[in-house]
């Protein structure tokens, strides 16, 4: 199974452009070859299983991918935990990066998955000014887990708990 989704992979990079085992997006640096990934030359720590997420959106660039896709993409022949797993290991992806300098690595489409975003690797100087005061809604994504059946925004008026 372990080459079988390796030799996948090598068609799925190949049918997408990607000749190369380097991708180049902007700032970012992913060497599949080396299962590195790199900002501006500098590693970024990521544990397998997310560096095996952060390139798979990597090769995919241009197409939004279901938790069910990636979970049949990362653990292909094993048994599959929860789908919040991928939620969680976005997030902590999205930790790393902020670290360098990249504010939203990922687009959330709700309901639907998650894609790269390209224009959050751009090079600094290329970025349009005034993009960060934007009256634009960006979502915000929690770690804090989400427990199903408690929505505590649901109701406009106040609880008394006394």
């Amino acid at each position: 199974p372990r080459e079988l989704l390796a030799r996948l992979r090598a068609i799925v990079r190949r049918v997408s452009g990607h000749d190369s085992l380097t991708l180049h997006i902007g700032r970012l640096t992913v060497g599949v070859d080396r299962r590195e990934v790199h900002i501006d030359d500098r590693l970024v720590p990521l544990t397998r299983r997310e560096y095996d997420l952060f390139e798979l959106l990597a090769l995919r660039k241009t197409q939004v991918l279901s938790k069910e896709v990636v979970l049949d993409s990362l653990y292909a022949g094993e048994s599959e935990p929860h789908g919040k797993v991928i939620d969680v290991m976005i997030c902590k992806i999205r930790k790393k990066m902020r670290d360098f300098g990249i504010k939203e690595p990922f687009t959330t489409l709700w309901g639907i998955g998650y894609r790269l975003n390209e224009d959050a690797f751009a090079p600094v100087g290329s970025r349009m000014n005034g993009t960060e005061g934007s009256s634009a809604q960006v979502a915000k994504e929690s770690c804090i887990p989400v427990m199903s059946g408690i929505n505590i925004m649901a109701s406009s008026t106040t609880l008394d708990l006394a």
